[in-house]
């Protein structure tokens, strides 16, 4: 079985002191702070969008799209909102409204690695596998010509899921190149070489 890696998130905030909290994994202790700020601004769409990330962190993705739903309500073009609400879509297993946020994200801002990522992997939730490796490979493609560096970090989960999709489509060499490349550019990941020993195998 080919497993998939776990989401990474790059959250912002608001405050130095929030940061820090999350810096130290508190993310209760950010939401309650965030709260403060909702009561004293019911406006201010910049803590609404903080909080939904401090619940998603959590784990409380229900939770975390009503905020990013009043940010949306309050900002209709507040593209981190869509990207977010994205990823807690996905998560509770609502692949179709996942990739609906992340088409309108990209409409406002067409060159969103991030938003073609989490499209990726809803596509691929629906076997969608030629049309995830299409936004795979603008991902990748993004993040090389944004960060200028031939194998940005950032890039490794697009590697292993795009090597994924490949494999399930019985591309065996273009899979096992893939997950060669997230192993250049970290070789600390399992996952990495569990996928690529279970496509050797097939």
């Amino acid at each position: 079985m080919i497993f998939l890696c776990l989401k990474s998130i790059d959250y912002g905030t608001f405050g130095r002191g929030v940061f820090s909290k999350y810096l130290h994994g508190l993310s209760e202790e950010a939401v309650r702070a965030y709260d403060q700020a909702i009561r004293l601004d019911p406006n201010y769409t910049k803590a609404y969008n903080e909080r939904g990330n401090a619940k998603q962190n959590l784990g409380d993705d229900y939770a975390a799209i009503a905020d990013y739903d009043e940010v949306i309500r309050l900002e209709p073009k507040d593209i981190y909102a869509y990207a977010s609400r994205g990823i807690s879509k996905l998560s509770i297993g609502d692949i179709r409204g996942a990739i609906a946020d992340c088409d309108e994200h990209l409409r406002l801002y067409p060159n969103s690695a991030r938003a073609d990522q989490i499209r990726c992997d809803a596509k691929s939730s629906l076997g969608d596998e030629h049309d995830a490796i299409v936004d795979y490979d603008k991902a990748i493609l993004l993040n090389k010509e944004l960060l200028r560096v031939p194998f940005p970090y950032v890039n490794i989960v697009n590697y292993i899921h795009r090597g994924n999709a490949k494999s399930s489509l019985g591309d065996k060499h273009g899979a096992i190149a893939d997950y060669d490349d997230a192993i250049c550019i970290d070789s600390t990941y399992a996952i990495t070489y569990h996928n690529r020993g279970v496509v050797f195998e097939e």
